[in-house]
């Protein structure tokens, strides 16, 4: 479709992974794509031989830093990361554990120095990886996403709502900033062109205080350079829908 002025857009995450994992019995780890809460992590384990399970890590930190792990989860739930090239000999090596916690699964490690060498300065790889709500892994939320932007092509806001609207409901947790606000404008977009400026003045009003500075004040006040374009793009796009939404006495069109 021609972008209208409020920048309908979509950025729905390119992560490829496998189907939720089946129910299993407590404390037992099982293959599948896992999430943290507000999507700054992807696990993925894998069947590898026998009863043990490949893994492989990769999240971004504040200002894009970035962490990718991989290797191979030992019987009791152990690995430990050995890096390419000379090490300290004194340095112990970066130890991680991996533990179902209900249908989720906990990542820690030892603390190592050498666990820092998988990762940017601001970014970490431990934490709580979450089983998404079905519907919700990335691939899901791509065809969603194409379904959307077809329905909306063809002005069939009702049933393009009714796509996108459980992708929103269901699957903020484990979304990441960028993709939740890109959601919230194109859903809003939606309920402006049903008639529903309440809804849309709704779904924006998170983003709204900061939609309310000049991006010159957004640029001075940010710590992550890297990223603050993107966020500046989310912004513009809200401006114009809390216009659009605002306005009074006008049919939307």
């Amino acid at each position: 479709m021609k972008r209208p002025a409020a920048a309908l857009a979509l950025a729905f995450a390119a992560v490829a992974a496998p189907p939720l994992a089946a129910a299993a019995p407590s404390g037992v780890l099982q293959p599948g794509h896992y999430v943290t809460e507000g999507g700054w992590g992807h696990l993925t384990l894998q069947r590898s031989k026998g009863r043990l399970l490949d893994f492989s890590i990769s999240s971004v930190g504040t200002n894009a830093h970035t962490c990718e792990v991989d290797g191979e989860v030992g019987s009791r739930g152990e690995t430990t990361l050995v890096d390419d090239g000379p090490e300290p000999l004194d340095q112990p090596s970066c130890k991680l554990s991996f533990r179902a916690r209900g249908p989720h699964v906990e990542v820690r490690h030892n603390g190592a120095d050498s666990c820092r060498n998988h990762c940017g300065a601001r970014a970490r790889f431990d934490g709580l990886y979450l089983q998404p709500q079905p519907g919700c892994l990335p691939a899901q939320r791509r065809k969603a996403g194409a379904d959307f932007k077809r329905l909306y092509d063809a002005k069939d806001y009702r049933r393009a709502r009714a796509t996108l609207e459980p992708v929103f409901k269901s699957c903020a947790q484990t979304m990441d900033r960028f993709e939740t606000g890109w959601l919230r404008n194109d859903l809003a977009l939606t309920l402006y062109k049903l008639g529903d400026r309440a809804g849309c003045l709704r779904l924006l009003q998170p983003l709204a205080a900061d939609a309310a500075k000049s991006d010159t004040e957004l640029r001075e006040a940010s710590t992550e350079p890297m990223l603050v374009d993107s966020l500046i793009d989310i912004l513009r796009a809200t401006r114009t829908n809390l216009r659009l939404c605002e306005a009074q006495g006008r049919p939307a069109p």
